[in-house]
């Protein structure tokens, strides 16, 4: 497909199956969009002076691409890193230069560690009643240490900046494009959505028939894995329709929301298909280009987002991988009961070379939290929201000049203000300050007690 169409707009994207929905998450992508943001991002490389994508040398590791938003996308991954065992894969967002490395090298010291030995077992993480377990002992096993869970981080940038690390460590998912993270022309969607159908080829290729969740996280966080797997598959069948009471939006209208006191009522459902911190309604686009993640009516012309979760931390299931990466919403996994199903299934007419999946042919969207969000809308698939706040923390110290900071795009609070780290009914701690920082975490979910007992540190404590 070409884009020349009278319903494709002057942007270059296809218009003709967003009907009246008021988020894009129906508008297609074309080639001649792809090209437009593709020249817009080799300007803004040449103002750095960086270079844009380059032929790549020769490894053993084959050259392979996938398809996001119309856009051809290589990559290289150790598909001998997999052993069959996976039920969740971790794939961590992180740069290839600047702090990207000693940050993936905290990672691998703490809760990627597979060879971590847990003191403890994991009694203490609570039911959805609020109470602690019923005493009984859980797995205290590292799930990383007996092949349960996997840990990839994805990289962009020059190949040769990470070819040595990519050999050594066998983790890496590296991607052939532009480490950009400036507003519409971020590569953050390219990494997620990439991740997405990479997992989804190798799970075909290698059968994992094991594989029931992966799970987006940055590299500034620590993952509780064994809390994380504990909720996501050993209560998996545990569940039943609960009632959820969260704050409905954010104090800054959505892009971070950090939560507050009970305000709204949701009825969730058993299936976790996208969960994590996930907002309980729409939001509209920001437009004023002084703040923090504004987007242009050029590249998102509708009024709302749809309801997405935050990148710190989001679970996809096999169900959402197979519908976001293979055949969209005529997938046998899935129904298209609902009107916006029947209306737009199989709306693909500038299908790229015949694919179809939703990571393929949905539009543009920089910010890959909203975009998870647009191909959850294009999958019938309700974002849902963790059942305890607590379990995964946005920020580090929740003070009110923190979330500030964050919302405003300022720099970090000072170090000397950091409170002691609190992993207990933790899945995900954001904003993990420094390399210190993950290894305090760490400590006290390898062994709470010790940590407790030998601690010297003097944590801020603020005022009541």
């Amino acid at each position: 497909s070409t884009g020349t169409r009278a319903d494709v707009g002057t942007n270059g994207n296809d218009n003709s199956n967003i009907g009246q929905t008021v988020t894009g998450s129906w508008a297609n992508c074309t080639t001649d969009s792809m090209k437009q943001q593709q020249q817009k991002q080799r300007r803004l490389a040449s103002t750095k002076s960086r270079s844009v994508p380059v032929q790549v040398p020769d490894h053993k590791d084959q050259l392979q691409s996938t398809t996001v938003s119309c856009h051809d996308v290589q990559y290289r991954i150790h598909s001998s890193s997999f052993h069959g065992d996976e039920e969740i894969i971790i794939g961590v967002l992180s740069g290839a230069g600047g702090s990207g490395p000693s940050r993936r090298m905290s990672v691998r010291d703490t809760w990627a560690d597979p060879n971590a030995d847990y003191t403890f077992s994991d009694h203490n993480f609570d039911n959805r009643d609020g109470k602690d377990t019923d005493g009984k002992e859980r797995n205290g096993k590292n799930k990383i240490k007996d092949g349960r869970i996997k840990v990839f981080f994805l990289v962009a940038g020059p190949w040769e900046q990470i070819r040595d690390e990519y050999d050594k460590y066998g983790d890496l998912i590296w991607i052939n494009e532009e480490e950009i993270y400036q507003g519409e022309d971020s590569v953050l969607t390219y990494k997620t959505q990439s991740f997405i159908r990479i997992v989804y080829n190798v799970v075909l290729e290698l059968e994992l028939r094991q594989l029931k969740y992966i799970f987006k996280t940055d590299d500034d966080s620590y993952v509780h894995v064994n809390n994380l797997y504990t909720e996501l598959i050993e209560n998996e069948n545990e569940y039943s329709p609960i009632t959820l009471e969260v704050e409905a939006n954010g104090a800054d209208g959505g892009n971070d929301a950090d939560g507050g006191s009970p305000k709204e009522v949701l009825q969730q459902k058993k299936e976790r298909d996208f969960w994590g911190w996930c907002q309980l309604k729409k939001f509209a686009p920001k437009r004023d280009a002084s703040v923090k993640w504004p987007v242009s009516y050029e590249l998102y012309p509708e009024p709302m987002y749809p309801r997405y979760c935050q990148g710190a931390g989001f679970a996809l299931s096999r169900r959402f991988i197979e519908c976001a990466a293979g055949l969209g919403s005529s997938s046998s996994s899935y129904s298209s009961s609902s009107s916006s199903s029947q209306q737009h299934n199989g709306r693909y007419d500038n299908a790229l070379d015949g694919d179809i999946s939703p990571i393929a042919n949905l539009r543009f969207m920089p910010f890959e939290d909203v975009s998870m969000g647009m191909i959850a809308e294009r999958c019938n698939v309700t974002p849902i929201m963790v059942e305890r706040r607590r379990w995964i923390n946005l920020y580090r110290t929740q003070s009110t000049e923190e979330k500030n900071r964050v919302k405003e795009g300022l720099p970090k609070i000072d170090k000397s203000k950091l409170t002691r780290p609190v992993m207990m009914n933790r899945i995900v701690q954001h904003r993990i300050y420094d390399e210190w920082d993950m290894m305090e975490h760490h400590k006290i979910v390898v062994d709470p007690a010790r940590y407790n007992k030998e601690n010297k540190v003097e944590w801020y404590s603020p005022r009541p």
